[in-house]
């Protein structure tokens, strides 16, 4: 590497790390100061002390989502602040993953860092350990790692993409565009490390629960609501609910224009894909609380699946950067 490509590595590099520690830090008080609590928060602590005790059990238990049991395992013997701590630095790797590897694909990474340290449910689900912003960070740091050169580091992003669904399930079409796109542009090492995964974990399943259809016998969530659940919680169509609407999309982001914006710019390739698949996302879990077809509130950190979306657009230079965390 030459010295100038270092120093404009140091000055790409800079901004994106003081944006990311910055964001961990301020999360990280908050989550110790006690004055913020989540019930899915706790869920989510609650499988990393089930993969302490039971780790068979927990792997294979899809509402706990199995592959942050695994994640936070090892604050389990810690405790439940160890865990939020945790639960931060991992929101604001998000934050870094997701600046650098849009800079890696020739695009303003500042817009995408910004835009996860900025979103207000983003920050909310870090520091109350709720697994949707698991979900978001996880992706970035996948698509990041994908960048490298090494092949090793590239299973390994394969491998993370394989087992992202069950940390945040709505993430899969994510994880399909990625395989596809890997696949495209001949990353074997990518696609075959998310098969390989993603196959191994679903055959050892079917072992554990003895039964080939496990992954739809044991469903994560259930098929419908409660009567009760659905009647106190299902919006209306009424005169407060494009309000309630704009609430939840202005809590999930104020970068909207920057979020959507960036389609009629983008050439092609994963980053125009992850537009789509975010924009889709978003009308579906938009719409479908309306008809009883999915969550039964328009609550910011469902929409927050649309945050992998936010993108700035092509920097002068068309040509594309190796960025992934190898150099």
């Amino acid at each position: 590497m030459q010295p100038s490509e270092h120093a404009d590595r140091a000055r790409a590099l800079s901004p994106a790390w003081a944006v990311a520690a910055a964001f961990g830090l301020a999360t990280t008080a908050l989550a110790l100061s006690g004055r913020f609590a989540s019930d899915e928060g706790q869920i989510t602590f609650l499988g990393a002390n089930l993969a302490a005790e039971s780790p068979a059990a927990a792997l294979f238990f899809q509402k706990l989502h199995p592959t942050l049991s695994l994640l936070y395992l090892p604050t389990s013997p810690v405790g439940w602040e160890a865990f939020l701590v945790a639960h931060c630095l991992v929101a604001a790797l998000g934050v870094l993953a997701a600046w650098r590897w849009l800079d890696a694909e020739g695009l303003t990474g500042w817009v995408g860092g910004c835009a996860l340290a900025l979103s207000p449910a983003y920050a909310y689900s870090s520091l109350t350990g709720q697994s949707n912003s698991d979900g978001v960070a996880l992706l970035f740091v996948a698509l990041w790692a994908s960048r490298a050169r090494g092949v090793g580091l590239r299973v390994a992003a394969g491998a993370l993409f394989g087992l992202l669904p069950w940390a945040r399930y709505e993430f899969a079409p994510f994880v399909l565009l990625a395989v596809v796109m890997a696949a495209r542009r001949g990353d074997r090492a990518l696609a075959a490390g998310a098969v390989a995964a993603a196959s191994t974990y679903l055959l050892a399943g079917s072992v554990y629960h003895q039964s080939g259809l496990w992954l739809f016998r044991s469903p994560p969530i259930e098929a419908r609501l409660a009567p009760l659940v659905s009647e106190m919680f299902t919006p209306r169509l009424g005169a407060r609910t494009l309000p309630r609407v704009l609430g939840a999309y202005g809590l999930t982001s104020g970068l909207w224009p920057l979020l959507l914006s960036p389609l009629a710019w983008a050439r092609g390739g994963t980053a125009r894909g992850l537009v789509g698949v975010s924009l889709a996302l978003l009308l579906g879990f938009t719409v479908s609380p309306f008809f009883g077809l999915s969550g039964p509130e328009i609550v910011p950190r469902y929409l927050s699946v649309a945050l992998p979306g936010s993108r700035g657009r092509r920097g002068l230079s068309p040509r594309r950067r190796r960025g992934g965390p190898c150099r």
